[in-house]
Formats: structure tokens, sequence, C-alpha cells
């Protein structure tokens, strides 16, 4: 995939989570199902790994190099970045606590809270999408960033990743309130 393509694919994901998150109903955005998260806390993930991501993406290369070492070799597709996730999932892994957003107390369940988890989101894909651009399409092949359940990733494939991370979130919340 060319870097165009995946740098838009990331955009339209972001774009995706908030139009999702942002037009549920107040009542289905804080609704709990038993012990799982609402679809207001998929969300809170998102903006909870997209900043950690961010700040992965502004280590210089040499710095990454150094803490992680070089991949192996070439960078692997979405379709294959989607199998190891689903099976690392599949196989019971869950996201690390640092990626578990505490609940939203009663009283706080409110719309100007959406809001301001919105802005959060829109600032840390922002953020991401800024700092993707930044690095050159072969730059973002020679280095990795570890990531908590599938091990190394380049940077390429954490654009991938964070875009299958949005798409699940929603599928997820979708299927919490029944209707995936």
């Amino acid at each position: 995939m060319d870097a165009t393509r995946l740098l838009a694919d990331l955009h339209e994901a972001h774009r995706d989570v908030a139009e999702y998150f942002g037009a549920l109903p107040l009542e289905e955005a804080y609704r709990r199902a038993g012990d799982a998260w609402a679809p207001i806390d998929d969300l809170r993930h998102l903006t909870l790994s997209t900043s950690a991501l961010c700040r992965g993406f502004g280590l210089p290369g040499e710095v990454m190099d150094q803490k992680f070492g070089r991949p192996s070799g070439p960078a692997r597709d979405r379709d294959e970045i989607h199998r190891i996730y689903r099976e690392a999932l599949d196989a019971g892994g869950r996201s690390l606590a640092a990626f578990v957003p505490d609940s939203i107390p009663a009283e706080e369940r409110t719309e100007e809270t959406r809001k301001h988890v919105l802005g959060a989101w829109s600032d840390a894909a922002s953020d991401l999408e800024r700092v993707a651009a930044s690095w050159p399409e072969a730059d973002r092949d020679r280095h990795q960033l570890p990531h908590p359940l599938i091990g190394m990733l380049t940077l390429t494939e954490w654009v991938h990743f964070n875009v299958l991370h949005a798409r699940h979130h929603i599928a997820v919340a979708e299927r919490r309130l029944g209707r995936g």
C-alpha cells in the first residue's frame, strides 16, 4: 500500500471513530454491559493508546534502534497484522492496565463529558496523523516499536494496526450494544 493511501486510511478510521462515538445516543454511549466497558470507554481506550503511540513515533530513529533493534524483515501488510492481532485476542490477550480507562462516575455521564472525551480523541488522532506523516515512507519500515500483545511492529505496521484498532473498537461497541 502506498504511503498516501496508508495515511488516508488512518485519517478515515480516525474520522469514523469520532463520527460513531459522537453520534451514539447519550444513554448508549455510557451503557455498560456487566463488567464490560461502555462505548465511551472504548473511545477513551483508543485515546490512551493512540497518545502513547504518538510518543513512540516522536522518538528519534536512532533511539528506537538502540532500545528496540531493527526490524528483521519487510513490513507486513494490514491483513497479516490483523491476523496476528486476532490470534492474540483469541488467546485471551487484553489491554495493559495503562490503557484501561477509569470508570466515569454516574454524575459525570453527560454530553459535556462526551464532548471532552471526543476532543481528547481528536487531539490524539490528529497528533498521530501528523507524526506518522512526518516519517518518510522508507524510514517507517526501518524502525520498530513494541506492541504489548503482538510484539515488535514497524512504524508502517503500527499505522496499519491503529486503523484496525480503531475499527475493532467500533465493532466491539456495536456488539456490546447488541447490534453487531
